[in-house]
């Protein structure tokens, strides 16, 4: 279980591909976040890589809707 504390914005997408995943049985992409956080994909990949690192998910952005929530 990760320990580390979130900032709004990553709470945020971390909510966000929860919701999205159990609506539709799959990932977000990342245009998707995006377009719901109202923020650049640039960002939103930053934000990904930081929850991969405090272990909220795992991500490879390589493959279009990788993203698996472990906590």
């Amino acid at each position: 279980m990760p320990k580390t504390e979130l900032t709004t914005q990553q709470r945020n997408i971390y909510l966000f591909i929860n919701q999205f995943r159990g609506e539709h049985g799959y990932s977000p992409s990342r245009n998707e976040i995006a377009q719901n956080v109202h923020l650049h994909l640039s960002t939103v990949r930053n934000h990904l890589l930081v929850l991969e690192k405090k272990g909220y998910i795992t991500w490879n952005e390589r493959i279009p809707r990788s993203i698996t929530v472990t906590a």
